[in-house]
C-alpha cells in the first residue's frame, strides 16, 4: 500500500511540472540541424516548448511555417513544414538560445571564391562473366581549380593518369593500356545543379585485339601513338568521342576440313574513331593499312601471296557510309599436288598479279594471274587468268535488270607427256576453259553471280549459258550503332543542401544527385593548416545509401567567407550497374591547395607580391606578327592572394596583356605561381626592348617590375610564286616570278640550286615582283623537286622557302599554301656515232675493238650493240653489252671473220640510263675494204670471180640443206605435237 501511495504522490507532483523536452538534465539548450528526413532540428538541454520558435526567410520573404514536435526520442525534434531552397535563412530559438542557419550547397561557399585543388581518383570497374574478365580502370592525378561567380560554379581538373581496359565477348577480346599524358575535366554548376561536364584525356600505350569466331582467329598487337577520349554532358545530353591511332602486327588463321588460310603482317596504320551524341552514332571510322603474307591451302593446292598493299577504310557519318575501300595487291607462288596409285602430278606456279579492290561498295578490280609448270608423270604448263572485262546490265532469273561487271576467267593445262594419265584427275590431253561471270557490281550483296557463260576445250569439251536462281541477294550495309561499352558509366559527385555554418552534431542528407545520396554527420571541431594559414573546420563522416555502398569523410570550413568549403575530402564507394551485377568502385582524395580569393587575412597585415623573374620560354620573339612566345612571370606572395598579373607591351607595339596561373594559354601547371601568357610583336620593332609587369593582390597592393626581351627580325616571307614551265628538262630555262613580303624591305631574292651543283641565281626586282630566268642544273635528278627561294631583307635577315606563306607569317599556314614543286623529266642517253668507219680486210680474221661515245646526265646502266652480219654464227640478233672505259666511251671487241663479204655492214646501238630511260636503236656503218697489195690485178680479179662463184655455190648448198632439214624437222615435230595454248 505504501508503494502504491508513493506512486500516486509522484504522479500528482508530476502533473504540476511544465511540459518540456525529454531531456531533463537542466543543460543549456543546443540546436542541431537534422535534414535527413524532411526539414527538422534537434534541440537538446532544458527547453520549454512555449519558448521554441522558428522563422524561415526565402527569397527575401518570411514563410508562414507550421511547427510540430516529436518528443519520443532522447531529445526534442522540431519539424517544419516548409521546404528548403538555396540561399534560405532559418532562425531557430530555444529559450535564450538562437541559431541562424544559412542554406548553402555542399562544398560551395556562399561568397564568390577561387581556389586551386590537389586531386587524385581511381575508378575501378571489374567483374567476370561467362566470357571471361572485364576491366575498366581509370586513374587520375593532378590539380584542380574551382571558381564561383554569383550562382555559377566552375571547376576544372588537369593532370595525367592511366587507363586500362579489358573486355571479352563470346568471340572477341580487347585490351587497352594507355598512359594518359593529359587529363582535363570541367564541370559547371548553377545554383547547385550541374549543367555541364566535359572530360577529355589523351595519351599513348598498347592495344591488343583478339577474335575467335567461326570464320577464324584474328590477333592484333599494336602500339598506340595517339588515343583521345572526350565525354561531355551538356543539358543532360551525353556526347562521347573516341579516337585511336596505332600501328603493329596482325595475324589471322582460318581452318576447316578442306581449307586453311593464314595471314600475318604489319599494320602501318590502325585508326578507330567514333562519335556518339544523345544516343545516336554520328561518326564511325575504321581504317587500317599495311602489308602481309597470306597463305591459303587446301588438300591439294597452296597459294603463298605477299600482300604489298593490305588496306581497308570504312567511314559512316549520320548513318550514311561516305567512304569505303577494301584493297589487296600482291604476288607470290602457287602449288598443286595430286597423286593416286598410278599417277603423280605436281604444279609449281607463280602468281604474277593478285589484286582485289572495292570502292564505295562497288567492285572495281578482281585480277588474278597465275602461270605454272606441270611435272611428274605428265609435263606441261598451267595457267589461270581472271580480270574484269567490262560493265553492262543483266537480267536475272525474274527478268529484273541489274548493273553488272563481266569477269573473264581463263584456265588451261598444256600437257606434253601422258603416262598413266587415264587415272589422273586432270583428264586426258590439253584442257582449256574460258568463262564469263556476270556479277553484281555491289560488293556488299550476296550470291552476286547472275549469269555464267563458258566454253571448255579438251578431252571433255562443253559450253553453256546459265542464269542462276536467287541471284543477286540485295544487302543494305547496316550503319554502326551506339553500343553499351565498358566504362560508359556516369559518375558524379554527391550534392545537396547543407548549413554553411555547420556544427558538430549536425546531420543532413545530400540527395541532389540522382543515384548518389550521402548522409553526412558532423563530428569534431578541428583547426587545420591550409594555404599557409590555420582554418577552423568541423570534421565529418558520411555513408552512402540507396544502392550505393561506401563512406566519405573530410573537413568543412565553418568560419569566414569560405564557410562551407571542404578543405579536404576522401570518398570510397561502389555501386551496381548493368544486368549482370557488375560493380563500379571509386576512390577519390581531394584537398585545397591554394586560396586565390577571397583573401583570408586582413588588409593591415597584407604585403605586396614579389616578382621573382620575367622571361620568354622560347628565349625570343619575332617581329612583324611572327610566332608568339610564352611569357612566364614567377610571382611570390606571403599571403597567397595574388589576383592578377599584367604586362604592358607598349615598347614592342602591343597593349596590356592579362597573364594566368590556371593552365590556360600555355600555362603548364595550375597554381604553381608561374603566370603565363602569349605575347607577339605586331610592328617592326626589334632589339632588346622593355616590358613592364605588374602583380596585384586582393587588396590592390601591387608591384611593378620591368625586363628587356629579345625581339628579332623576322626574315622575308614568300607570298606567291609563278614558275613556267613546271615540267622541264635539265638545261632548259624556267621563268620564276616571286612575290616576297618584308616590312623592312627586300634586298635580294634568288633561286638556290647549289645543292644540285648549280648556282645561287639572283632574281631582278620589277615593281612588286622579283623575276628572272633560271636554267635547270644537270645535277638535278629526274623526278619531283622542291625549288628553294632564298630571300634577304634590308637588315640582312635571310630565309629560304620551298612553300608559300600566304598568311604573311610563318606560324600561320593556310590551306591554300602550296609547295614550289617542279618535275624534272628524264632524257635518254645521247650517242655520238660516226656515219661510217672502215676496216681493212686481207682475207684473214681481224680482231677489232669497236668504240663509241655516249653521254647521259644520270649515268648509264647499259650500252649494247647488235653486230648483225659481223656477229659470230647464231649471234646476228643478239645484243652484246659494251664495256665502260670510264671516259664517256664504251667498247666491245669482236672478231670479223675473213670470209665476210666486203662492203657496208650496219651495226645497231641502244643504251639505258640509271632511271630506265632507253634510247631508240641507232645505227652506224662499218665498211669492210680490201687490203690492196702488189700483184697482177687480172689474176686477182679472176681469183675473186672464182671465189664469189665458189661462195655462191656453197651458199646454195647450205640453203637447200637447211630447207630439207626444216621440212623433216617440222614433219617430225608436227607428228608428235599436242598443240595447245602458250603461257599467259
Amino acid at each position: 500500500m505504501k508503494t502504491r501511495a508513493g506512486l500516486l504522490v509522484l504522479l500528482l507532483f508530476a502533473s504540476f511540472i511544465p511540459l518540456s523536452s525529454a531531456n531533463e538534465t537542466g543543460e543549456t539548450p543546443e540546436i542541431f540541424v537534422d535534414w535527413t528526413e524532411g526539414h527538422s532540428y534537434i534541440i537538446t538541454g532544458n527547453v520549454d516548448l512555449a519558448n521554441v520558435s522558428a522563422t524561415h526567410i526565402q527569397q527575401g520573404a518570411e514563410l508562414n511555417t507550421t511547427m510540430t514536435y516529436d518528443t519520443t526520442g532522447e531529445n526534442l525534434r522540431l519539424i517544419l513544414d516548409s521546404n528548403l531552397m538555396y540561399g534560405d535563412m532559418i532562425t531557430i530559438t530555444a529559450g535564450e538560445v538562437s541559431r541562424i542557419i544559412n542554406v548553402g550547397i555542399w562544398g560551395q561557399p556562399m561568397d564568390d571564391h577561387e581556389v586551386t585543388l590537389n586531386s587524385n581518383w581511381l575508378m575501378d570497374q571489374q567483374w567476370d562473366n561467362e566470357n571471361g574478365s572485364q576491366k575498366y580502370i581509370l586513374e587520375f592525378n593532378g590539380q584542380g581549380w574551382q571558381q564561383r561567380t554569383g550562382d555559377t560554379l566552375e571547376s576544372w581538373e588537369m593532370g595525367n593518369g592511366s587507363l586500362y581496359v579489358l573486355t571479352n565477348t563470346e568471340e572477341e577480346s580487347l585490351s587497352l593500356d594507355i598512359d594518359l599524358e593529359t587529363v582535363w575535366k570541367n564541370e559547371t554548376t548553377f545554383e547547385g545543379e550541374m549543367t555541364g561536364q566535359v572530360f577529355e584525356a589523351r595519351g599513348s600505350g598498347i592495344i591488343g585485339v583478339g577474335s575467335d569466331a567461326q570464320d577464324g582467329v584474328m590477333n592484333i598487337q599494336g602500339e598506340i601513338s595517339d588515343a583521345w577520349i572526350n565525354r561531355s554532358t551538356i543539358n543532360d545530353i551525353i556526347d562521347e568521342r573516341f579516337r585511336l591511332e596505332a600501328n603493329g602486327t596482325i595475324s589471322m588463321l582460318s581452318q576447316d576440313d578442306d581449307e586453311t588460310m593464314n595471314l600475318s603482317g604489319y599494320l602501318a596504320v590502325l585508326l578507330i574513331e567514333t562519335w556518339d551524341s544523345n544516343g545516336e552514332r554520328i561518326l564511325s571510322h575504321n581504317q587500317f593499312e599495311g602489308s602481309a603474307d597470306l597463305m591459303m591451302e587446301t588438300n591439294e593446292t597452296r597459294m603463298d601471296i605477299y600482300l604489298e598493299t593490305f588496306e581497308s577504310v570504312e567511314r559512316w557519318e549520320n548513318g550514311q557510309r561516305v567512304d569505303h575501300l577494301n584493297k589487296m595487291i600482291g604476288d607470290g607462288t602457287f602449288g598443286f599436288v595430286n597423286s593416286d596409285e598410278n599417277t603423280s602430278v605436281q604444279i609449281n606456279g607463280t602468281i604474277y598479279d593478285f589484286h582485289q579492290e572495292q570502292v564505295d561498295g562497288i567492285v572495281t578490280v578482281d585480277d588474278i594471274h597465275i602461270d605454272g609448270v606441270i611435272f611428274g608423270d605428265v609435263q606441261g604448263d598451267f595457267g589461270f587468268v581472271r580480270a574484269i572485262e567490262g560493265e553492262t546490265t543483266q537480267a536475272n532469273a525474274t527478268g529484273a535488270m541489274y548493273d553488272v561487271i563481266i569477269i573473264h576467267q581463263e584456265e588451261w593445262f598444256n600437257l606434253t607427256g601422258i603416262t598413266a594419265l587415264p587415272n589422273s584427275n586432270l583428264g586426258a590431253g590439253t584442257h582449256h576453259n574460258e568463262s564469263w561471270h556476270y556479277d553484281s557490281i555491289y560488293s556488299d550483296w550476296e550470291n552476286r553471280t547472275i549469269r555464267t557463260v563458258w566454253i571448255q576445250e579438251g578431252p571433255d569439251p562443253s559450253s553453256g549459258d546459265e542464269i542462276h536462281e536467287n541471284s543477286p541477294i540485295e544487302v543494305v550495309p547496316t550503319p554502326p550503332e551506339v553500343e553499351d561499352q565498358i566504362g560508359a558509366v556516369e559518375i558524379n559527385r554527391e550534392t545537396g543542401l547543407m548549413p554553411t555554418d555547420a556544427t558538430s552534431g549536425d546531420t543532413f542528407l545530400l540527395a541532389g544527385q540522382d543515384g548518389m545520396h550521402l548522409e553526412v554527420t558532423c563530428q569534431l571541431f578541428e583547426s587545420i593548416p591550409m594555404d599557409g594559414h590555420i582554418v577552423d573546420t568541423v570534421s565529418w563522416t558520411g555513408e552512402y545509401m540507396d544502392g550505393v555502398e561506401g563512406y566519405a569523410s573530410g573537413n568543412l570550413i565553418i568560419d569566414g567567407p569560405l564557410s562551407g568549403l571542404n578543405v579536404k575530402i576522401n570518398r570510397e564507394f561502389m555501386f551496381e550497374f548493368g544486368d549482370e551485377g557488375q560493380m563500379v568502385n571509386l576512390t577519390e582524395n581531394q584537398s585545397v591547395n591554394r586560396v586565390l580569393s577571397p583573401s583570408v587575412i586582413s588588409a593591415s597585415s597584407n604585403t605586396a607580391p614579389i616578382i621573382e623573374s620575367i622571361g620568354l620560354t622560347q628565349g625570343l620573339v619575332f617581329n612583324e606578327d611572327g610566332a608568339p612566345a610564352n611569357l612566364e612571370v614567377s610571382v611570390s606572395d606571403a599571403e597567397f592572394n595574388v589576383e592578377s598579373v599584367t604586362v604592358d607591351t607598349f615598347y614592342i607595339g602591343g597593349t596590356i596583356i592579362e597573364l594566368n596561373d590556371k593552365g590556360l594559354n600555355g600555362d603548364k601547371v595550375i597554381g604553381d605561381d608561374i603566370w603565363t601568357g602569349l605575347i607577339s610583336v605586331p610592328g617592326l620593332e626589334l632589339g632588346e626592348l622593355q616590358i613592364n609587369v605588374t602583380a596585384t593582390d586582393a587588396f590592390d597592393n601591387s608591384t611593378t617590375s620591368y625586363e628587356n626581351i629579345s625581339v628579332v627580325n623576322q626574315p622575308p616571307r614568300l607570298m606567291d610564286t609563278e614558275m613556267v614551265p613546271t615540267m622541264i628538262h635539265r638545261g632548259q630555262m624556267m621563268i620564276v616570278n616571286a612575290d616576297v613580303l618584308d616590312g623592312h624591305g627586300v634586298s635580294s631574292v634568288a633561286v638556290d640550286f647549289r645543292e644540285y651543283g648549280g648556282d645561287l641565281i639572283e632574281l631582278n626586282q620589277l615593281g612588286s615582283k622579283w623575276v628572272g630566268e633560271v636554267i635547270i642544273p644537270e645535277g638535278m635528278s629526274p623526278g619531283d623537286h622542291l625549288i628553294k627561294i632564298r630571300m634577304t631583307d634590308e637588315l640582312g635577315a635571310t630565309s629560304t622557302a620551298s612553300r608559300t606563306s600566304l598568311s604573311g607569317v610563318y606560324h600561320i599556314p593556310l590551306a591554300n599554301d602550296y609547295d614550289l614543286e617542279v618535275s624534272v623529266q628524264n632524257e635518254p642517253p645521247v650517242f655520238d656515232l660516226q656515219d661510217k668507219i672502215s676496216v681493212t680486210m686481207d682475207g684473214e680474221d681481224v680482231q677489232y675493238m669497236l668504240t663509241v661515245a655516249i653521254t647521259d646526265f644520270d649515268g648509264l646502266n647499259s650500252v649494247k650493240v647488235k653486230l648483225g652480219n659481223l656477229a659470230p654464227p647464231g649471234g646476228s640478233i643478239t645484243w652484246y653489252t659494251m664495256t665502260n672505259n670510264g671516259n664517256g666511251t664504251y667498247s666491245y671487241e669482236f672478231t670479223i671473220k675473213g670470209h665476210i663479204p666486203l662492203g657496208a655492214h650496219e651495226l645497231l646501238f641502244k643504251a639505258t640510263d640509271t632511271y630506265g630511260e632507253q634510247t631508240a636503236e641507232e645505227s652506224m656503218v662499218i665498211q669492210l675494204v680490201e687490203n690492196e697489195g702488189p700483184g697482177d690485178s687480172t689474176i686477182d680479179e679472176a681469183s675473186n670471180i672464182l671465189t664469189y662463184v665458189a661462195i655462191a655455190g656453197i651458199g646454195i648448198i647450205l640453203v637447200v640443206g637447211a630447207v630439207i632439214f626444216v621440212m623433216r624437222g617440222s614433219d617430225e615435230e608436227d607428228g608428235g605435237s599436242l598443240g595447245g595454248f602458250g603461257d599467259a
